[in-house]
């Protein structure tokens, strides 16, 4: 039979011990947690005994539990730093903390890239006009993104670059991240960016930025 003790107004004793001298320290427990865990004791200890077997498999079953809340905790942690990093702004923007840029939420075109140049350039959007076409790097960053799930129309699209030699400028593809280089006057799709520095410390402007 097992014995606790009760020391506080939760029903959750500071610690508590079995009658096989197992002591479970339970102040930071999770509740559903900490009851699993002695009616499990319970089952074993009926079952087999006070015995070493009994022990050995209450050690691996605790083990588990343990796993298995880290497990949980780790996913919100992560779910958490995402949702800080990537935050839909609610008027047709996301913004990326990461790096400091903020991005288009829909795409647009498809058009030929001087036509991307003037629509990014002339584009007003969520009470900005500084917008332009990201280079192909940028583009490539954002596909490793966990932002790019928050973009529309991402999947097997080909978006224009601000990089381009002559006639030619980079395109990015959303399903692989394949940088292609194309003729100016095909028509892809387009997403303008822009450098938010607004309380970002990491915003750094890079060439193809607007920075009026």
């Amino acid at each position: 039979m097992l014995v606790r003790s009760v020391g506080s107004a939760n029903g959750i004793g500071a610690n508590s011990t079995t009658s096989n001298g197992w002591h479970i320290s339970s102040t930071r427990w999770n509740r559903a947690i900490y009851f699993m865990a002695w009616n499990v004791l319970n089952e074993m200890q009926d079952h087999y005994g006070s015995t070493s077997t009994g022990e050995m498999i209450m050690k691996k079953l605790l083990a588990i539990a343990i796993m298995a809340v880290l497990l949980c905790l780790s996913g919100q942690v992560m779910a958490e730093t995402t949702t800080d990093v990537c935050v839909d702004n609610g008027d047709g923007t996301v913004t990326d903390n990461g790096t400091g840029l903020m991005w288009q939420k829909a795409t647009a075109g498809p058009m030929n890239w001087d036509a991307a140049m003037s629509y990014t350039s002339g584009l007003s959007l969520a009470g900005h006009s500084d917008w332009a076409l990201a280079d192909a790097n940028t583009l490539v960053r954002l596909y490793s993104s966990a932002c790019k799930s928050m973009l529309e129309g991402t999947a097997d699209s080909l978006y224009w670059s601000y990089t381009s030699t002559g006639s030619e400028a980079l395109t990015v593809t959303f399903n692989n991240s394949d940088t292609i280089s194309v003729d100016k006057s095909i028509r892809h799709h387009v997403r303008a960016a822009r450098q938010n520095n607004e309380g970002n410390t990491k915003a750094r402007c890079r060439p193809w930025c607007v920075t009026n």
